[in-house]
């Protein structure tokens, strides 16, 4: 007998051990008498109240969890003002979702909260295994709650208790695995609810949230990823069986979340599956960020109501029921985005066979890819939340076959680059990827460019010239993106073919400024992801096209100024330029005398300045053969630039560079705003100089010219560091197109 009050006083020294830390500090204020002995009291009494009416309590615990987390949320937003500093700063959350009021998808527990999870995890009577049956039973059974609110979901209260349970709390790996089959009972019986309650319309049965479905996979990742990374045990599952069920139930989850992801698409032919975005029932990003307690956290409990549907273009009067689980199709979106790739990988990879993960994720990419093909403000925060997803799925090879054709096909389409500016990092994972696991893909992006040149030096019947030179143009501009895209000197050994597919656009019977264009930003590309000497070969055509777009320059800054002054500079000038063939200049034929001021002519000059404006800024070493070229532009470094101030002197001198005899004649042209300009002139060392992707005439660059004529700015970039992840942010906005207020503009 004294034996046994030994063992029970050893267990209760235990006990009290365990829950010392149950109360911190800051709260022994509140507490009568010593913390320790009221948690162990507090414990004695909860304990077989939890073992005998364990539904009835863990219902209790998740009001508990709601209440404490609505009464705390607007404390926090009021007293932290630094918790949205935070959570931007936070790497592993998307500057792209926070922008539109979407912060946190899955639960996370706040200090109140926390102290709930502790209580569960210190009753002893109620192990990680009789949890998770218990959430079961209250998710199949749920009792019936008063002095709630009306929109209070118990099912998804008592499955956020459990995520944050299984995910914070200190659970041995072994014990991880022998709940399996309380956990797998959970998942199957949650679907089976799910599936009783969309084939009958019986008013009894409660319907599982869509908010629900949500964390059940994300309890499954976690309890997946939790049991991975544990060294005592090499593999998740050790029985067939096992494995078998955690894919089957993985599957059903996973197509669940998918079917919640696509419901705000609809079929637009009858024929077959061809499915697109229905703008009525998409939120706009504004109305996002003015509701972030509607559509921002599952951990609120809260269901949010449906967003209120527009009314049709034309017919004001009718109603438009919004499609069942439409209010959460962009959380479904950001759920798989967040969790999908590493789940699958942990699940799967282990099986040579990987046609059943590939036929999963082909059937996801039909609810996916209509949201990427749909390029409307509206539906921005859809296409972020899928460009993430793809992104995360398409780093995993054996995953290549579900998205491969679908993502070429986004690729190629003419409204590609029209994204917002956070999804530019998510599609360089993409195209890298879609590139790299298969070599002939990037041959096959090259063919594609030269049928296009092949077709357009040919006849026609069914499209115009113009068509197919935009057609190349925007040929040229994915080629460029996918050289970003890839790692340094990646595509160094089709340097040839690229410098001929360049050089075949530049031998056009006319200069057409979009596609000249976007040669130039196919140069400024190589030049940050080449090696100096892959990128020898390049440098006369590279200057040649410059200089001659500058003496188109300076003959449209002269067409106005009919003096002698400039008549005699200008023809002086050109003639010591005929080798590079500047008689088309000055040809009518070409459209450029009535061209002036055209926004294709004025994207032309801009891509030339800022391909000239990286080249100057880019260190010797970087470009030792531009070192030849660079006094033809601003003259040479040891030559005082005062020199040519004097008109007189500018006339009778030899050659004076391009960047000072431009400059000069904005200057008298522009002299009404050359005060203005004069005190803009200020130059950050190793920064691009031009910034903009747009401008509305040639005097929004007087200041890029103006500030290259001086020597000491020129002088001051000369071998300064230079941060390639700024060149290549100035680069991406470039690729950037507008994008449009709903579809419907836009067809």
């Amino acid at each position: 007998m004294k034996t046994n009050n030994n063992i029970n006083d050893s267990n209760n020294t235990n006990n009290k051990q365990q829950i010392s830390n149950f109360f911190g500090d800051e709260f022994k204020s509140i507490i009568i008498g010593n913390p320790r002995v009221v948690v162990y009291q507090l414990l004695e009494l909860i304990s077989p109240i939890a073992f005998n009416h364990g539904v009835n309590f863990l219902a209790a615990v998740a009001v508990a969890w709601h209440e404490r987390k609505s009464t705390t949320t607007n404390n926090n937003n009021n007293n932290n003002d630094n918790t949205d500093d935070k959570i931007i700063n936070d790497k592993n959350c998307n500057n792209g979702f926070l922008s539109f009021g979407i912060k946190k998808i899955l639960p996370e527990a706040c200090i109140n909260q926390q102290i709930i999870v502790d209580l569960v995890g210190a009753i002893r009577v109620m192990p990680i295994d009789t949890l998770i049956k218990t959430v079961n039973q209250v998710i199949k059974n749920p009792p019936i709650i008063n002095g709630v609110k009306k929109n209070f979901s118990l099912q998804v209260s008592v499955l956020e208790l459990l995520y944050v349970y299984i995910k914070q709390t200190n659970i041995t790996a072994q014990s991880l695995v022998e709940c399996w089959s309380a956990l797998l009972g959970l998942l199957r019986d949650s679907l089976s609810t799910l599936s009783i309650t969309t084939s009958t319309s019986s008013s009894n049965l409660t319907q599982l949230p869509a908010p629900a479905q949500f964390l059940l996979l994300a309890i499954l990742n976690e309890y997946v990823q939790r049991c991975s990374m544990s060294s005592t045990t090499p593999s998740i599952m050790q029985e067939k069986k096992d494995i078998r069920d955690l894919q089957d139930i993985t599957t059903k989850l996973v197509e669940s979340c998918s079917t919640i992801a696509g419901a705000c698409l609809e079929q637009t032919t009858w024929l077959r599956r061809n499915l697109a975005v229905r703008e009525d029932v998409l939120m706009s990003p504004v109305s996002v960020s003015e509701n972030k307690s509607t559509s921002s956290s599952l951990s609120s409990s809260t269901l949010p109501p449906p967003p209120p549907p527009l009314p049709p273009p034309l017919l004001t009067t009718t109603t438009i029921t919004p499609p069942p689980n439409s209010a959460y199709s962009v959380q479904a979106q950001i759920v798989l985005a967040e969790i999908l790739a590493p789940l699958l990988d942990i699940v799967y990879g282990a099986v040579d066979n990987k046609e059943r993960v590939i036929t999963l994720l082909t059937n996801l990419m039909y609810n996916i890819t209509p949201y990427l093909r749909n390029h409307t403000i509206k539906n921005i925060p859809s296409f972020i939340a899928c460009s993430q997803l793809i992104s995360s799925l398409s780093g995993y090879q054996y995953t290549r076959k579900s998205w491969r054709k679908d993502v070429l096909d986004l690729l190629l389409d003419s409204s590609f680059f029209q994204m917002p500016v956070e999804c530019i990092s998510y599609w360089k994972i993409i195209v890298d990827n879609l590139m790299t696991h298969d070599t002939t893909t990037f041959r096959d992006l090259m063919n594609r460019i030269s049928s296009s040149i092949s077709q357009s030096s040919g006849i026609s019947l069914f499209s115009s010239r113009e068509q197919e030179y935009e057609q190349r143009a925007q040929l040229l501009k994915r080629l460029a993106f996918v050289i970003l895209c890839s790692e340094q000197d990646q595509y160094h050994k089709y340097i040839p073919d690229i410098q001929e597919r360049l050089a075949d656009s530049l031998r056009l019977p006319q200069v057409i400024p979009t596609i000249q264009a976007q040669v130039f930003l196919c140069f400024r590309v190589l030049l940050i992801r080449m090696s100096p000497q892959h990128t020898t070969s390049l440098w006369p055509v590279i200057v040649s096209e410059l200089v001659q777009v500058f003496l188109y320059i300076e003959q449209e800054l002269g067409s106005g100024t009919d003096t002698e002054e400039f008549s005699r500079c200008s023809s002086s000038h050109i003639k010591l330029l005929s080798a590079l063939d500047s008689s088309w200049t000055v040809n009518a034929n070409n459209g450029l005398l009535l061209g002036h001021g055209h926004p294709h002519w004025l994207q032309l000059q801009l891509a030339a300045a800022k391909l000239l404006d990286l080249a100057l800024l880019l260190p010797a070493h970087k470009l030792p053969q531009f070192q030849m070229y660079r006094w033809a532009f601003v003259g040479d470094v040891n030559n005082d630039k005062t020199k040519y101030s004097n008109n007189d002197i500018m006339l009778n001198h030899d050659f004076v560079p391009h960047i000072l005899r431009i400059a000069k004649i904005m200057n008298k042209k522009f002299s009404s705003n050359q005060h203005s300009s004069q005190e803009k002139k200020i130059l950050v060392p190793g920064k691009l100089i031009l910034t903009t992707n747009k401008i509305n005439s040639l005097e929004d660059l007087h200041y890029f010219f103006t500030v290259l004529s001086e020597k000491s700015n020129t002088d001051n970039r000369l071998d300064t560091p230079v941060n390639i992840m700024d060149l290549e942010s100035v680069i991406e906005q470039d690729f950037l197109e507008t994008m449009s207020l709903s579809s419907l503009s836009t067809s």
